[in-house]
């Protein structure tokens, strides 16, 4: 009967109330990634929210726009760039071909970028239910909160460190490339519901080589949204093999090697390191994924070597890397504890998600289709593996993976919802079965809706915040005289107390003595590190500046802190626009 009703949906033509559906998901859409800086300059510069990591990852656009394709530390370009980057290079490209401003092609292709993924759960909830609302639900699934507000106060909940949870609206406002990657994953997922939910054979094996591709290309777009990805399509084929095994070995197998994982994982990556425990994950989901795998090996073929080969830049290069011991790789391997989601905040934090996969989890097994029980319980065994992968020896910020799956786990569901509730509206009509089959499905579904709304408090937490956080407008007359002085300085140029290196890179377009420790590191990496220390104090260390590399440095009148030039130093002016001088450091 499902798959009756699926074939006609599939074939049905748009009409004006699924029209209506889906202007108002974009609409949603839009109020949660522009909203709340509508009415500020947002189109003159960069979101100030979180600033420090997007002004970095920034950086890269910038230098990309300006010509410089190397794979180098942005700020100094020098060194190596280890960091999946695919997407400023994007970003970069499309502002040199357009002439648009960086933080304009940031922006304009970030909010597309989303709305593109908005947009295709809906077309799939649509024609796979006929609903009209449905095209609404996977933007509503964008508003989903935490209880942060309710629990702490805060419209985001705080862990250790720097570590949080919060709702996909705190994520997707950055449109950084971490966005980006969880579109892609989401829309690969959401192709996958499409295939099985049409149960169609024409074209599957192009189709599922173009998914393939699309989860690999993650890989080079940012690391932990391809790990998610990854993560996700293992625990959910894993389900999906066992589901179908005549016998409960595989099962056990499973649940053996997840314990051995658990047991013994911190003292295997004491040996092999952090990043190979993720391979023996997959190794311990592999026995059900086997079987999926042995009853459609050519499909699985297809499947698996697009994706290994879409993601095979970044993997050989971050090999490549690792093995060359690059500083910021084994930075980054070392630098994620204290990080991790304890069991009770992250419980509650998930309670929407997990609230309605247990309501499709109980909908009467006869009318739910096999793809959509592995999907509920893949996603839950994906996510609990990877936001407690700091006690299998993984330690890479679970709390990032915690979000990360909250954010795909929301929008799958919603489309599984509006194909859940056509289930139960075709069953009812059907009158095969007595309606109390319905019952609990029913109430998990209200108890859903129910948190749903309580938890939009932390979306209006969220807006005001961001909104308070602003933009920071490079048209400003401040801004235009950085940036003059900055295209006539050479070789690196350096910064005076009162002026951030971030926001200066960014409107000079040139060379500073600056990094970010998670991003990468540039050649000389300790000495630019001793610079960082004394710029950050306010201190004049001309000495450092020179060992660095230094041959210009702009300084701020207005500044609390001024530095003053001897004769001795040679350090002479060499141009002035407004409260700002840019000075050139001689070779004494």
């Amino acid at each position: 009967m499902l798959e009756v009703a699926n074939r006609r949906s599939w074939t049905a033509r748009l009409d004006p109330p699924a029209v209506f559906g889906f202007a108002c998901g974009q609409a949603i859409t839009l109020a949660v990634v522009l909203g709340p800086i509508i009415g500020q300059p947002w189109l003159n510069g960069f979101r100030n929210y979180f600033s420090s990591d997007q002004f970095a990852y920034a950086a890269i656009a910038t230098n990309v726009s300006q010509g410089n394709l190397a794979l180098v530390e942005p700020f100094n370009e020098t060194g190596q760039l280890f960091y999946p980057s695919a997407w400023y290079f994007v970003i970069g490209l499309f502002s040199r071909l357009t002439g648009l401003p960086v933080h304009q092609a940031w922006t304009l292709l970030g909010v597309l970028a989303i709305a593109g993924t908005v947009l295709a759960c809906g077309i799939v909830a649509w024609r796979a239910s006929r609903l009209w609302w449905a095209p609404i639900l996977p933007a509503l699934a964008l508003l989903t909160g935490t209880f942060a507000l309710a629990t702490g106060g805060y419209w985001h909940v705080i862990l250790d460190r720097h570590a949080v949870l919060w709702g996909p609206f705190g994520t997707l406002f950055t449109l950084n490339a971490e966005v980006i990657g969880l579109c892609i994953i989401a829309t690969a997922m959401v192709a996958l519901i499409a295939l099985a939910a049409r149960r169609s054979t024409r074209r599957r094996l192009v189709a599922l080589g173009v998914i393939g591709a699309l989860i690999g290309v993650t890989a080079n777009v940012q690391t932990y949204s391809f790990l998610t990805g990854v993560s996700l399509l293992a625990a959910t084929a894993a389900v999906l093999g066992l589901l179908s095994a005549r016998t409960w070995r595989p099962t056990a197998a499973t649940a053996l090697l997840l314990a051995l994982l658990y047991a013994f994982g911190d003292d295997v990556s004491a040996v092999a390191g952090h990043l190979p425990m993720f391979a023996l994950l997959l190794v311990a989901l592999s026995p059900g994924a086997w079987l999926l795998a042995r009853q459609r090996p050519r499909q699985a073929a297809v499947f698996i070597g697009c994706l290994s080969l879409a993601a095979s830049p970044q993997l050989i290069r971050t090999l490549l890397g690792v093995a060359s011991q690059d500083p910021f790789l084994t930075y980054r391997q070392g630098s994620t504890d204290a990080l991790s989601v304890p069991a009770g905040p992250g419980l509650i934090a998930a309670a929407i998600p997990v609230t309605l996969g247990l309501a499709l989890l109980l909908a009467p097994r006869y009318t739910r289709p096999r793809w959509l029980t592995a999907l509920a319980l893949g996603l839950g065994l994906g996510w609990v593996l990877m936001a407690s992968n700091d006690q299998w020896g993984f330690t890479q910020e679970p709390y990032r993976f915690w979000l990360q799956y909250f954010i795909v786990s929301v929008l799958l569901l919603s489309v599984a919802t509006a194909i859940t509730v056509r289930t139960f509206l075709t069953d009812r009509a059907a009158s095969t079965q007595e309606p109390k089959a319905w019952i609990p499905t029913g109430l998990a579904g209200a108890a859903a809706l129910l948190l749903f709304l309580a938890s939009l408090a932390d979306f209006t937490g969220f807006w005001v915040f961001a909104r308070e956080q602003g933009v920071f407008d490079t048209t400003t007359t401040e801004s235009r005289q950085i940036a003059e002085l900055g295209g006539q300085a050479s070789g690196l140029l350096s910064y005076g107390p009162c002026i951030d290196p971030l926001r200066l890179k960014l409107l000079a377009k040139t060379q500073v003595p600056y990094f970010n420790e998670g991003l990468a590191w540039p050649a000389e990496g300790d000495r630019v590190k001793a610079l960082i220390g004394y710029q950050r104090m306010g201190e004049l260390h001309l000495d450092t500046m020179r060992q660095a590399g230094v041959g210009h440095v702009i300084t701020d009148s207005r500044c609390p802190t001024q530095w003053r030039f001897a004769a001795s130093d040679r350090v002479i002016p060499a141009a002035q626009a407004g409260p700002f001088t840019l000075w050139q450091v001689l070779v004494p």
